[in-house]
C-alpha cells in the first residue's frame, strides 16, 4: 500500500501485460467472457450502410456536378446570351432544379440499388460508385452542353441524367462484390 492510501493496479489485482499488443483482437474466451458472441455463420454482419440517405446525397452532387459542367462551357464560350442560362440568376435556378430533381432520382436509384444488391447478394462499393457517378455525370455534362451550344439545340438534362443512372447501376454491380466470408489478415491468401 502507498503512504496515502491509494492502491496500485498492481496490488489490486490487475494484469499489466505491457507485451501484449494493442492492436491484436481479443480471443475467443476474452469474447465469450465479455458476453459478445463471435458470428457463427462467416457472414459480413456489419450494419446496413443506409443507402436511403446515400442515394439522395448522390443523386444531389450528381445535379449540381451537371450544372458545374454546363457552367464551364458557358464560361468557356465566354457567358453568351443565348445559352441554357443568360445570367447568373440563371444558373442558381438550374442548380436548384437539377438539385432537387437529383435528390429525388437519387432516392429511386438507391431502393433499386438496394433490392437487387441484396437480391443478388452483392456488397457495393460504394465510394468506387461515387466517384465514377460524378465522373461520368462530368464528363457527359461537358459533352452534351457542346453540343447543345453547337447545334443551337438543348439535349433534355433529364434524359441525359437517367442515361446516367442507367450506366452507375450497371457500373456498381459490375464492380461489387459477393457478400461472404470475411478474410482474416492470418488466413488471407495473397497470389503473385
Amino acid at each position: 500500500m502507498g503512504g496515502n492510501g491509494a492502491v496500485s493496479r498492481v496490488e489490486a489485482g490487475q494484469d499489466l501485460n505491457v507485451d501484449k499488443n494493442p492492436y491484436e483482437p481479443p480471443s475467443p474466451k476474452a469474447e465469450e467472457s465479455s458476453g459478445d458472441k463471435p458470428a457463427d455463420d462467416g457472414d459480413d454482419n456489419r450494419d446496413i450502410f443506409p443507402f436511403f440517405l446515400v442515394g439522395p446525397i448522390l443523386g444531389t452532387c450528381v445535379g449540381l456536378t451537371k450544372v458545374s459542367a454546363t457552367v464551364t462551357i458557358w464560361g468557356i464560350h465566354k457567358c453568351p446570351e443565348d445559352f441554357i442560362f443568360r445570367s447568373i440568376d440563371g444558373v442558381f435556378l438550374y442548380g436548384l432544379m437539377l438539385g432537387i430533381a437529383g435528390t429525388i432520382v437519387g432516392f429511386v436509384f438507391s431502393t433499386m440499388l438496394l433490392f437487387v444488391s441484396n437480391s443478388l447478394g452483392l456488397a457495393i462499393r460504394l465510394r468506387f460508385l461515387f466517384y465514377f457517378t460524378i465522373g461520368i455525370t462530368f464528363v457527359t455534362g461537358l459533352i452534351t452542353t457542346e453540343i447543345s451550344f453547337q447545334r443551337a439545340l438543348i439535349v433534355d438534362p433529364f434524359l441525359t441524367l437517367a442515361g446516367i443512372v442507367v450506366v452507375s447501376l450497371l457500373a456498381a454491380l459490375i464492380s461489387s462484390k459477393k457478400k461472404g466470408k470475411r478474410r482474416d489478415l492470418k488466413t488471407a491468401r495473397f497470389s503473385p
